[in-house]
């Protein structure tokens, strides 16, 4: 223990590193290598280290500054055990409570209620053979920490509070936020092991994690929405060869205004994308169709978002496999398709697989790479 708190210490206390100022951001270019964390950041952004897995994380001390004004102020965090010293820096341990292993598909999410003085939830599935989950980092308006916690899946004994109504699951891999602010984590699990389930989840725990039964089980990735109207339309992922494309639409006002019960409508309708050769695409009702149309055309989906873009309602996807962007424009009823290892907006080389992919501002992507000596995020 004081080994690792001398090691905790010497971490906090290494200067950081000199950055050029700049007024502005420039995605993607300008890169400046941070010493501490051994990534190379675009200029006028900072990175700092907040978490990693396997070791404790560390809180702010109760108390100080916005940390404390949560809940009127005297709210017990929800980790399993703290320790009641410091380990420089002004941090505190959250005991045997560690960063859970193989993060994966995350979000950030802001409720008004829960902030009252600022701060957010940055939460992340974790991609374990058999003890997959879902895991938030609390965040105050300063951007510490200052809670974390599982919300689904986790392992019995890892120390963190588990609740009464712990649900097990493995391989969570992504998933997608919903226009409610919940988050839906997806297990990759072979169909030949019987496949997973998407899982609906409350990041602050204020409902049971729920499955969504009408899309069923598969090798699932990732899930986006279209949530221009009233009742939101969603697609999901399937990391398979033969993976397809869903679309799932709630029958509209079943529910009245749209939430978490809209996920779980057992009578939503679910149809499979098909590319055709002269490159428009259809929904089928078969799922056939879609397995085989995946085959040909975009084996083993990962990353998956839905955005406008100068007024047009597109669908993108990437093929693994391919190394593929895929994009649907909903207006032409059109589908095209570009090399993930193409031109990238700034500097870097994107050389392995795609993965997880996040709208930026109605123009950019950004594409995580997966594998390779140096993956990174990039901005297509």
């Amino acid at each position: 223990q004081q080994q690792q708190q001398q090691q905790q210490q010497q971490q906090q206390q290494r200067p950081p590193t000199k950055v050029e100022q700049t007024n502005s951001l420039e995605l993607g270019k300008g890169l400046y290598y941070d010493s501490i964390t051994g990534l190379h950041v675009a200029r006028g952004l900072t990175v700092e280290l907040i978490a990693q897995t396997g070791e404790p994380v560390q809180f702010v001390p109760r108390g100080m500054g916005t940390a404390s004004s949560y809940y009127g102020g005297n709210r017990e965090l929800t980790h399993a055990t703290t320790s009641t010293g410091t380990s420089g820096g002004g941090r505190r341990d959250s005991g045997s409570c560690v960063f859970h292993s193989k993060p994966d598909g995350a979000a950030t999410f802001y409720d008004p209620t829960v902030h009252r003085d600022g701060g957010f939830h940055y939460c992340i599935n974790s991609e374990r053979d058999q003890y997959g989950g879902f895991f938030c980092l609390e965040m105050d308006s300063d951007c510490r920490v200052v809670d974390y916690v599982k919300r689904l899946g986790g392992h019995p004994n890892d120390g963190c509070f588990e609740p009464s109504n712990a649900v097990r699951t493995r391989w969570n891999c992504n998933g997608g936020k919903t226009p409610w602010d919940t988050w839906v984590s997806c297990e990759e699990i072979e169909r030949d092991e019987g496949g997973g389930y998407c899982w609906q989840v409350d990041p602050y725990g204020r409902r049971e994690p729920q499955r969504i039964m009408s899309i069923g089980t598969g090798e699932w990735e990732a899930m986006a929405v279209d949530a221009r109207y009233s009742v939101p339309v969603f697609y999901f992922s399937e990391d398979d060869r033969d993976g397809a494309v869903r679309q799932m639409t709630p029958r509209s006002g079943r529910y009245g205004a749209a939430g978490w019960d809209t996920l779980h409508d057992d009578q939503a309708e679910v149809r499979y994308l098909v590319l055709r050769q002269d490159r428009t695409f259809y929904w089928s009702s078969r799922l056939g169709e879609g397995r085989d149309s995946a085959v040909r055309s975009f084996p083993n989906v990962e990353g998956i978002a839905f955005d406008v873009v100068d007024g047009v309602p597109h669908l993108f996807f990437v093929s693994k496999r391919l190394e593929m962007l895929f994009t649907l424009n909903f207006d032409t009823n059109r589908w095209y398709s570009s090399s993930t290892n193409g031109p990238m907006v700034g500097e870097g080389d994107f050389r392995s697989d795609p993965d997880a992919i996040v709208p930026v501002a109605g123009k950019y992507l950004f594409i995580a790479e997966d594998g390779g000596g140096s993956p990174g995020v990039f901005m297509k």
